[in-house]
């Protein structure tokens, strides 16, 4: 299934929206991407792993003479979701609202599409629960010193599928991780960061595979997924944002979580309103979000061009 690429102009309803920019020309000949259902952008058909997403638009023979199966890696491991955030050291945002802790994405219920998150007393993300119509999945996280994530674990149906640890340096930056999926593969990762204290990039010792980010500000306008295996990127993505506070980021979930590709939604200061993505072989397509917001100066609903996705509910907000 061909997956969306970086947004396009935003709809005239956002009113937070930046000014329109065609990237060079890039979205002149890309194709709207269809979304596979009212969920979050990314479905959860591509792999359990975070790198899911990257193998399926990996060249087939390419795969097969690193001796995997494409087919395997394009869906039968299970659900892919690519949303998490912060690095581990990313100081908080000074005029950042001194809460609004997203609680409710779209609709969490059997038979619906929707996020649900959990938290404890002291509001310290425990666990997410993933709707996707029949398919329900929970996200549970582990925690150290101070409260910080230390890793997850992803469960359906009583059967735990993946299992991701992460390490910090004395900074408290995350600078790798270890994931370990149901079937027995061994996904390893390492962090760079530039002088801000920014991710740049991830690393993998799954085929070559890095993951690029290039920033404009605080938010992540750029990404490239590149595998040593071939000459020209997997992946490349574009991306534009609006001026409204991220309501991902405050949950501080480093990188990768879950997949790959929610990496960009929860490292950057605002919210993806453009994406165009370019895929290897030269198939290109965008995706436009848009928002309503809340007093605070949060989303308070979120949609695209394609359809909608539903409300957004927050607890803890106060400025």
């Amino acid at each position: 299934m061909k997956k969306p690429i970086l947004l396009l102009c935003l709809l005239a309803v956002l009113s937070f929206s930046p000014g329109c920019d065609k990237q060079d020309g890039i979205r002149e000949d890309a194709q709207p991407k269809e979304l596979k259902h009212k969920g979050f952008p990314y479905s959860f058909s591509s792999g359990y792993h975070a790198l899911g997403r990257v193998f399926a638009h990996m060249p087939p023979e390419v795969l097969f003479s690193a001796g995997r199966d494409p087919h395997f890696t394009q869906g039968q491991q299970g659900w892919t979701f690519s949303g998490g955030g912060g690095n581990g050291s990313e100081p908080v945002i000074p005029d950042l609202p001194t809460g609004c802790l997203i609680s409710q994405l779209g609709y969490p219920m059997a038979g619906d599409y929707g996020w649900a998150f959990n938290y404890s007393g002291s509001y310290r993300l425990e666990s997410i629960t993933i709707y996707e119509d029949d398919f329900v999945a929970d996200i549970i996280f582990s925690h150290g010193p101070g409260g910080r994530i230390t890793g997850y674990e992803i469960w359906e149906e009583g059967e735990k599928f993946i299992q991701m640890t992460y390490t910090y340096d004395g900074n408290g930056r995350v600078i790798s991780a270890r994931e370990e999926v149901s079937g027995g593969e061994v996904y390893n990762y390492s962090h760079q960061y530039n002088p801000s204290g920014q991710l740049i990039r991830i690393s993998t010792d799954a085929y070559g595979i890095e993951i690029e980010y290039t920033y404009s500000g605080d938010n992540v306008v750029k990404e490239v997924s590149t595998s040593s295996l071939v000459s020209e990127p997997i992946i490349t993505i574009y991306r534009q944002f609006d001026n409204a506070y991220n309501f991902l980021r405050p949950l501080n979930v480093p990188q990768p979580f879950y997949d790959s590709f929610l990496a960009a939604w929860m490292l950057s200061r605002n919210n993806i309103v453009e994406e165009t993505e370019i895929y290897y072989g030269g198939d290109t397509y965008y995706t436009d979000y848009y928002y309503t917001y809340n007093s605070e100066g949060y989303p308070s609903f979120f949609g695209s061009s394609e359809e909608d996705t539903g409300p957004i509910e927050y607890i803890n907000c106060s400025k």
